[in-house]
């Protein structure tokens, strides 16, 4: 059963796929939580309590004092910005993304610029998510799928292919 996925990886999908891949275990979980929430309500706070603690009018020092609750405050913002600059950063081609899957291996392609062979075995487990799914390489090293480039009856099949090539490789490892 050979499969062929293509797709152009947007903006929104690398940023999903990162958002996604941070919270793969407690200790990222727990830091996008700091990120998205605590800090946030650390940052209006301090906000609040320079500009309710301070008797006298806006100077310079009253705003040099707003810089760094404000930096806290907005560190979605400046999350969201990294990332949206990782990606055109790292960006080769604008063309599309090609992922073929066989019975044998992996192959993914981007026309014109790069095509990369891999086995099954160096896969190691897949996430998905609402808007991505991730097949992992290596803890940091995954392709990034958008949920939009498969068709509905591509997704379940796409998937029982992942659990029986890992199953597979499981099953191999111990033997």
């Amino acid at each position: 059963m050979a499969m062929r996925i293509t797709y152009k990886l947007t903006a929104a999908d690398y940023i999903a796929a990162q958002n996604f891949h941070s919270r793969r275990g407690p200790i990222g979980f727990l830091s996008i939580g700091i990120c998205y929430f605590v800090a946030p309500i650390v940052g209006i706070f301090l906000l609040l309590s320079v500009v309710n603690f301070r008797q006298a009018g806006v100077s310079f020092s009253t705003l040099s004092e707003l810089f760094l609750p404000l930096l806290i405050t907005l560190a979605p913002l400046w999350l969201y910005l990294y990332w949206r600059y990782r990606f055109r950063a790292s960006r080769v081609s604008e063309g599309p993304c090609i992922l073929d899957f066989g019975e044998d291996h992996i192959e993914s392609e981007m026309p014109g610029v790069s095509r990369s062979t891999v086995e099954w075995i160096a896969v190691k487990r897949y996430r998905e998510s609402r808007k991505i799914l991730l097949i992992y390489l290596s803890r940091s090293s995954f392709y990034a799928i958008p949920r939009r480039a498969l068709q509905e009856e591509e997704h379940p099949e796409l998937i029982a292919l992942l659990d029986r090539k890992l199953k597979s490789r499981k099953s191999q490892q111990i033997a």
